[in-house]
């Protein structure tokens, strides 16, 4: 028994293994973001965050400010950075948005009596201000739920399980 077991664990190791220089999904991702995405900010424009940053946390403005006492120095605003990026993007592209995030803190996602119901009224509300284009924002979990009902995709529930227990 400890034989074919040591085997099938070996067996295993190597596929994970595998997985790191030949895997597909990367490979796909890779694909699709390829010319999809934006520059960076510069150095100047990323203090401005961070001060911004600063001003909204004290205010308990999204997102992010759930980050303050986990992070250190200017990585506590990189919530705050995605969001700007999304909004340059946006701007830019004049595309709608859907974020897919396992981040499902309040600082994002409108919490009631223990239930997400949908992105912060504050963050829909910045972005309108931005833009005309549609924002909306799902928890990983409940994306590929979605995906399963609406795309016609085929996410094994076993999956979908171990996702929504991740997050």
């Amino acid at each position: 028994f400890c034989i074919k077991f040591d085997d099938a664990l070996n067996c295993k190791k190597l596929e994970i293994e595998k997985l790191i220089t030949d895997n597909p999904i990367k490979e796909k991702l890779a694909e699709i973001l390829d010319s999809n995405v934006g520059n960076s900010f510069s150095s100047s424009e990323l203090e401005k965050i961070y001060q911004e940053g600063a001003l909204r946390f004290q205010d308990k403005i999204p997102p992010g400010y759930k980050d303050e006492k986990n992070k250190k120095g200017n990585d506590k605003y990189g919530d705050l950075v995605i969001w700007k990026e999304i909004l340059k993007l946006t701007k830019e592209k004049n595309a709608n948005i859907i974020l897919v995030s396992g981040d499902v803190k309040e600082d994002w996602f409108l919490i009631h009596f223990g239930k997400t119901v949908g992105p912060r009224p504050e963050l829909v509300h910045e972005f309108k201000e931005n833009n005309e284009s549609l924002f909306y924002i799902y928890p990983t979990n409940q994306f590929l739920e979605f995906s399963n009902q609406y795309l016609s995709t085929s996410i094994d529930k076993e999956i979908l399980d171990e996702v929504g227990k991740v997050m």
